[in-house]
């Protein structure tokens, strides 16, 4: 309910609600569509699959239960891991020239979103990896909230989309987000779609299992 799109692991095949859409994005549903969709195509590649989805929720999972959450440690992680890869495939994105994902954020950022610390930060962060704006000119950030954006910011440097970063880059991005948590409703709608959460397989094998 209220998700704009999605991917289907394995199968790969994407969802895209119209209606959504339309609703949220009403100045230029078309552009949304094609920015959305830019997006969900990223979700192949990123997580790319239910293993590596559930060894970077583990992870995340793991780093949170030793922090204080305002709800379940379990949808804190899909909320954090939502925007960690929701941020890999966005950043490639701009870097290779769409200029729809950033005009798609800074629409959301119209609403009420900068009531929120998670989204005052996640916008910030987005406006320093891409040196766009993506916040209203009006929204105030704490001293705290500018230098977490900061801290995830330096994230996305030059090995951001390496699979092999994946582990260590999401940890260290819910480390740092895990105290602007507050909200479970309002904090899952800070993303695109929730691509990682909807594909966590629920068995595993015992290579897996040692994995995690």
């Amino acid at each position: 309910e209220g998700e704009l799109a999605f991917m289907k692991y394995p199968e790969f095949q994407t969802y895209i609600n119209l209606e959504n859409i339309l609703e949220k994005f009403p100045a230029d549903p078309q552009r949304a569509t094609q920015a959305i969709t830019s997006h969900e195509v990223g979700h192949r590649f990123c997580p790319y699959d239910p293993i590596t989805t559930l060894i970077l929720s583990h992870a995340v999972k793991k780093e949170l239960e030793s922090q204080s959450v305002p709800y379940s440690v379990d949808s804190a992680t899909k909320n954090i891991l939502n925007l960690f890869t929701d941020t890999c495939i966005n950043t490639r994105l701009n870097q290779r020239g769409n200029e729809d994902i950033a005009w798609t954020y800074q629409e959301m950022s119209k609403s009420k979103k900068q009531d929120s610390k998670l989204w005052r930060v996640y916008g910030k962060s987005m406006e320093l990896i891409w040196k766009k704006d993506i916040l209203p000119k009006t929204t105030k950030l704490t001293t705290e909230e500018k230098d977490a954006a900061e801290e995830l910011a330096g994230i996305f440097g030059r090995n951001y989309f390496n699979k092999d970063t994946w582990k260590e880059n999401s940890v260290h991005y819910a480390r740092t987000v895990a105290k602007f948590l507050e909200n479970e409703k309002k904090d899952g709608k800070n993303g695109l779609d929730n691509t990682p959460g909807n594909n966590l397989p629920k068995d595993i094998d015992d290579k897996t299992a040692q994995e995690l």
